[in-house]
């Protein structure tokens, strides 16, 4: 036989098996073989002179290559013959190989264009069936964790009957995928064997998303997504026609889009986050904007509501402290005192309560039914709205102390006696000269402004008539211009009308009461009446203490001496007995006055023999050097007893 060195072999001449990554023998464009094992290197056909060659390649990958060169090559040196296959078979993958650069570079590109997670994963879907070649079809699914289920968000290739395809974890295909994190290439045995457990619902949305190829399907592939420790969810691409067959190097490929796809999604999340933010920081600009509009011009209470309940789609109450008008009627503000803090409340019902606050004081409450929680929308207006009607209650608080230190001047010029006859702030204050006037003066412990701007305006609500009332020190001073009728009437319902306010603040209340005079040009006696009576009030704790000047009896013989002279006088009289380390003998000389000096009354209030009493009486007697039978000596120590259990106790 001559041999020839050359030859030309064309692609058309070829025909090229591999052996896939399923473990089977495959035409190079992916229909299948029968072949059972490697066929031998050369063969010749010596009646065709057809030639077969077997050769293994590892670059890009491991393949071995059966080639069939239906061409008569009796005669052709086999080893060339081997090396023109070898060449035209890298030429045709070569080709491949640049389609599939040109399609990465594509996906590099989309990436990089696009933050927008669904577009983004339809992009990485689209050009992985351009990068791989021999993908049909495919569908990426996410994870949602509140469902347990995967999701699809992007398909090739499929109906739209994949979105209906929601495998739990575990599930099929894509559920064992995304709970092992194994990626995998399955031929149509194996795909059987994993999709055992997969329901019949998603069997039949499965489908009917592949129906128009379901019957030619021959490859799976699966691969998961997932960043780190993060699985988001899984890529699932099918080979259903005469295509080269998957090979390991497009499982690797697959597994590097699918990690792009997880890079993707984590800056799509930043993204969407930043977003979100920039979407909150607009929306909250808004409603801030709106509010400090209203509380720019002076917009009131009602509007502030209004533009509140427009925006929440909701009822809402406001419990202003100051105006008792406010208070709900189906519970009392009692429950609401404690409440520091936005939180839902069982008050009737599921309340949400948003207190209306600055540092330190509370102006009120934002009030509303819910049994769910809240939004942070939601909390957004609520916060802005309870900052503008915080506020308007500052606002009115400075002005309110700006009007009291007003009146104060005024009322400081009517008791020195310097009152102007004309002056536009008796208008104002409802108040006229030559009118029966008296004073009262009220203690409130634990003093703030805030808490007097609500005692005025708790007082206010009662008596609209009566507006004269402003704050001295710790006091508030109210000059009420009526006559004696109004004034016993006012004194019986002052208990009622402060009762709440007491209750909820939890503050003793001392009230001193002074006498009606004829003008407001005497006011001044009234209000010293008012301020003596008040030193002598009974201490009751938590309560309302109200002591009329008529009533403290002989303590007006005192009301204009200084407590230094009082102290000094009682400790002249008494020292013996208050030094001693047992107030035995004070007591008892206490008992004795109490009971009109009765030897058989006090020896029984004291549960002791009369001769008893009679040996402390002497002892009282010698360290007083005061004797109880001379009337002058008795009224020095009967005073000074009842001057030091009104002053010094």
């Amino acid at each position: 036989m001559s041999v020839q060195r050359y030859h030309v072999i064309g692609q058309e001449h070829c025909t090229f098996y591999i052996y896939s990554a399923t473990n089977e023998w495959f035409l190079f464009s992916g229909i299948p073989t029968t072949m059972k094992s490697l066929p031998s290197k050369f063969v010749l056909d010596e009646q065709t002179g057809f030639f077969t060659t077997t050769f293994e390649t590892t670059i890009p990958e491991r393949y071995f290559v059966y080639c069939h060169i239906a061409l008569d090559l009796r005669g052709f040196d086999v080893e060339t013959v081997q090396l023109q296959a070898e060449k035209i078979f890298f030429q045709q993958l070569y080709t491949k190989q640049q389609e599939q650069q040109l399609a990465i570079s594509e996906i590099m590109i989309a990436l990089n264009s696009d933050l927008k997670i669904k577009p983004l994963l339809q992009k990485i879907m689209e050009y992985s069936l351009e990068a791989i070649p021999s993908i049909d079809r495919g569908f990426v699914m996410l994870f949602d964790e509140k469902e347990n289920r995967l999701f699809t968000v992007a398909k090739k290739g499929t109906t739209d009957s994949i979105f209906n395809y929601s495998p739990s974890s575990g599930e099929g295909i894509a559920g064992y995928t995304f709970q092992t994190g194994e990626s995998g290439i399955y031929d149509i045995n194996a795909a059987q064997k994993i999709m055992w457990n997969i329901s019949h619902q998603n069997a039949l949305a499965l489908e009917h998303a592949l129906s128009d190829n379901a019957s030619k399907n021959l490859i799976t592939m699966a691969v998961p997504i997932f960043s780190d420790t993060r699985k988001f969810g899984i890529m699932i691409v099918h080979q259903y026609s005469n295509k080269m067959p998957f090979q390991f190097r497009d499982l690797q490929l697959l597994k590097s889009f699918a990690s792009q796809a997880a890079v993707a999604l984590k800056n799509a999340e930043a993204y969407e986050q930043i977003e979100q933010l920039n979407r909150d920081y607009e929306h909250n600009n808004t409603i801030h904007q709106l509010f400090l509009d209203l509380t720019l011009h002076n917009a009131n209470e009602s509007l502030i509501l209004e533009q509140t309940i427009a925006l929440l789609q909701r009822d809402i109450h406001y419990v202003n402290l100051l105006n008792r008008d406010t208070f709900p009627s189906d519970y009392t503000v009692n429950q609401l005192k404690s409440i520091t803090e936005p939180s839902i409340h069982l008050l009737p019902q599921k309340t949400y309560v948003y207190p209306v606050k600055n540092e330190h004081q509370i102006f009120g409450f934002l009030l509303f039914e819910t049994e769910h929680p809240i939004e942070a929308d939601d909390k957004r207006i609520l916060e802005n709205a309870s900052i503008s009607l915080a506020l308007m209650a500052i606002q009115f608080q400075v002005k309110s102390q700006t009007s009291f230190k007003e009146r104060f001047e005024l009322f400081q010029h009517i008791l020195a006696g310097q009152a102007p006859l004309l002056d536009p702030r008796y208008e104002d204050l409802h108040l006229t000269i030559y009118v029966p006037t008296f004073c009262i003066v009220i203690k409130i412990s634990n003093f703030t402004n805030w808490h007097v701007v609500q005692f005025i305006e708790h007082l206010t609500h009662y008596y609209p008539s009566h507006p004269f009332i402003f704050t001295q020190a710790d006091q508030v001073v109210w000059v009420i211009q009526a006559n004696e009728a109004f004034r016993e009437k006012l004194l019986q319902q002052l208990p009622t009308h402060l009762e709440g306010w007491v209750q909820f603040h939890q503050q003793p209340i001392m009230i001193g009461v002074g006498t009606i005079q004829e003008n407001l040009l005497k006011i001044s006696t009234s209000f010293n009446e008012s301020e003596h009576a008040i030193r002598h009030h009974q201490k009751t704790g938590i309560g309302i203490s109200i002591v009329r000047y008529e009533e403290i009896g002989i303590n007006r013989l005192f009301g204009n001496h200084a407590s230094e002279d009082i102290q000094n006088f009682i400790t002249q009289v008494l020292e013996p007995l208050i030094k001693k380390k047992d107030s035995v003998l004070l007591d008892t000389l206490i008992c004795y006055v109490e009971h009109n000096r009765s030897i058989l009354k006090t020896s029984e209030a004291l549960h002791i023999h009369q001769n008893t009493l009679y040996h402390r009486l002497q002892r009282i007697e010698q360290l007083t050097k005061r004797s109880l039978n001379e009337p002058d000596q008795l009224l020095e120590l009967t005073l000074a007893l009842h001057l030091f259990r009104t002053y010094a106790q």
